[in-house]
């Protein structure tokens, strides 16, 4: 990740970030390792979509086998 820009790593977590967010009232820019700590602390959308994916069939396989039961 250090390797990354900050746009790069967002885009290859198919995020956008925003250039400025408020605190107390003032608005300012997200530092560099800002941004990078919250790219890092999140989960790609693919990954996520793939997992619920997963966990599915698992949940509908489990639920077959209880039915034969």
């Amino acid at each position: 990740m250090n390797m990354l820009a900050p746009s790069e790593a967002a885009a290859a977590h198919e995020l956008t970030l925003p250039e400025w967010i408020e605190i107390d009232g003032k608005h300012r820019r997200l530092t560099k390792s800002e941004v990078i700590r919250l790219i890092g602390n999140s989960v790609p959308k693919r990954m996520a979509t793939l997992l619920a994916q997963a966990n599915r069939v698992t949940a509908l396989d489990r639920a077959a086998v209880i039915a034969a039961e």
